[in-house]
Order: C-alpha cells, then structure tokens, then sequence
C-alpha cells in the first residue's frame, strides 16, 4: 500500500553574513544551505496496518507525514502509495485518504456539525446511500451522534476532535493519517477515540498513520513502529518486537505504613546502589532488572524487614522504554 524508499528532504535556509554589508549581500546575492529533516527514510505500509511513528521534538515526524499527504514534495527519494505519487497526482490521492492534523479544523465554525458533513459529502461525490451508511455507522461509534446539530463552535475540544475524525471517513479513504489526534484531551475522551478507531480498523480494515507524543495512543492502537531521530530511521518492525527487544527492567512500587518505615527504606543498603528509585510520600517506585532473580531477593528482603502495605510488580511502559532507547 505504502512505499517509501530513500525518501528525503531538506529545507533550503539562507545563509547570515554579519553586519550591516553582510546582510545587503544578502538580500542582492542571497546564498543558501540545506538543513536535512528526513533523510533516506525508507519503509513499507500493508493494508489495514496501525503503523505509529515515533520521534522527539524535531525528529522529523510532521515533515514525513507532511510527505505522506502530499502537502510537502520530497527533495529525493520515492514515495509511492496505491500507484500514486502523493505530490505529482496530488487531487486523485487526497480523494483516497483522510487526515486529521492535530487542532486544525476542516468543519465550518459557525454551522452544526451536520451540514459541515454534508457539505464534504458534495466536494468528494460522495454516493447518497453510502454518505448515509458512513454517515450513521461513524457518528454512532465516535459518539457524534449526540451532538451532530451542535454548531461546532460550541462543542468541547474532544467533541470536535471526534467530528473531525468521522469528516475525516466520510468518504471511506484508504488511509486515515493523525497527527497528534488526542492532543490536550482527557483521559475519557481518549479513550472513546482509541475504542472507536480499533474497532473502525477492524471493520473497514482502514489503514492508520499516527503520529502522537501520548505513547499511550501508540501502544493502544498501533502493531507497527518506525522511530525517528534527527530525521533518521532507528527501528523499523512490530511494536512487540521492540518492547521485547528494548525493555530492560521491571518496576516494583511498595507502599510503606508510615514516614517512619520510609526513613528506614532510604537507609537500606539494597537500594543504595540501583539508580532511579522514585519516591512520592510513601510509596517508592524501585526499578530492577527483568532476568535473574533480583526481583525476589528484593521483595524478600524489604518485606521481611519493614512494615509494607502493598507491593505491585509491572513491566515498564512503551514511554519508559521509547526514553530509554533514545538514551
């Protein structure tokens, strides 16, 4: 469905001479050099995937998905998605996918949610039948059936994030690319989203592009991962693999009895020599190694000694080991 291959792009930035004749130099013979923002990327997409890409600040995620979409041309490389090229054949591709940009609104401010619907439903020649169909199949599992003649200015932030999302299907695209879709949201509405989006993938076998620094969204939705860093390629390949590749530790929090228990915890000689013991009142987080039996000793030995309330074991999340990759 999707091939990259190569693919870069680099953003032209004019070169700064000081003082004063330096910068009449260049305004009458401005000269320029190429700062790099992608960088022979190359990856594949199959149908129906829940592909996530990842990436610090400025790693390049908006500017692939930028690619991705048409809005920006490659400098080089090879973009190719369903036999078409997203920048070269720009209005055939768009009326094959959907995108949602963060806060950026395709919906019509003033109107109700509704009438914004039908009018795409005119710019894509959308069959009457099947707007009806996509019309009440999406409203029903992104819930925006319950606000659908709210104008849109007075919808919350996760109630327009949802009507995007199903502006976005109505015309039942290839592809659905989100850009940060959950950005300033809580944890319900979230969670309502990543419920609907599953099940849409499931149903329409819908392929998804999600970029998101919520690694919850990531690790709730997506099977794939491409991770990036200064616009360069650092794993490619399923989520799975990767957190069995790249996870080191265990997370053991105790919840102590008292202050004085807590005192007698920061004195023991068992934690004095593991880094990144985290403590919030009475409870201390206490990161251990997966393999070998370091994580029985330790509960044996503080439960054994000191006053416990409770003691809860879990394997670190995808953001702590997104963090611990890119250390």
């Amino acid at each position: 469905m999707i091939r990259v291959t190569n693919l870069t792009k680099d953003y032209q930035v004019a070169i700064q001479n000081p003082g004063f004749l330096g910068f009449l130099n260049g305004m009458i013979s401005p000269k320029y050099r190429a700062i790099p923002a992608i960088h022979e990327v190359s990856f594949d997409v199959k149908r129906g995937e829940m592909f996530g890409i990842v990436g610090l600040n400025g790693a390049g995620k908006s500017t692939l998905i930028k690619m991705l979409t048409g809005v920006t041309t490659p400098t080089s490389g090879e973009l190719m998605v369903n036999g078409l090229n997203p920048s070269r054949q720009r209005l055939e591709y768009v009326k094959r996918i959907g995108v949602v940009f963060g806060q950026r609104s395709q919906l019509l401010w003033d109107l109700p949610v509704e009438p914004s619907f039908r009018m795409l439903k005119e710019i894509y020649q959308i069959p009457k039948e099947r707007f009806e169909e996509n019309l009440s199949y999406y409203t029903k599992i992104f819930g925006v059936d319950e606000f659908i003649a709210t104008p849109l200015r007075m919808l919350s932030l996760g109630q327009r994030m949802r009507a995007e999302i199903v502006a976005s299907l109505l015309h039942d695209p290839d592809i659905l690319f989100l850009d940060e879709p959950t950005i300033g949201l809580d944890v319900l509405v979230k969670k309502k989203i990543r419920t609907a989006l599953l099940e849409m993938n499931r149903s329409r076998n819908t392929t998804v592009i999600l970029t998101s620094h919520d690694l919850d969204d990531i690790d709730q939705l997506c099977n794939r991962l491409l991770i990036l860093d200064a616009g360069t390629v650092k794993y490619d390949g399923s989520k799975d693999g990767f957190i069995e590749k790249y996870r080191s530790n265990k997370k053991i929090t105790f919840v102590l009895q008292d202050d004085c228990v807590a005192e007698a915890f920061h004195a023991h000689p068992m934690l004095s020599g593991i880094d990144g013991v985290h403590w919030n009142g009475n409870s201390v987080v206490i990161p251990v190694e997966r393999e070998g039996d370091q994580v029985a000793r330790l509960i044996q030995k503080l439960i054994g000694e000191l006053p416990t309330k409770d003691v809860s074991i879990e394997d670190n999340s995808l953001e702590d080991i997104v963090a611990e990759f890119y250390d």
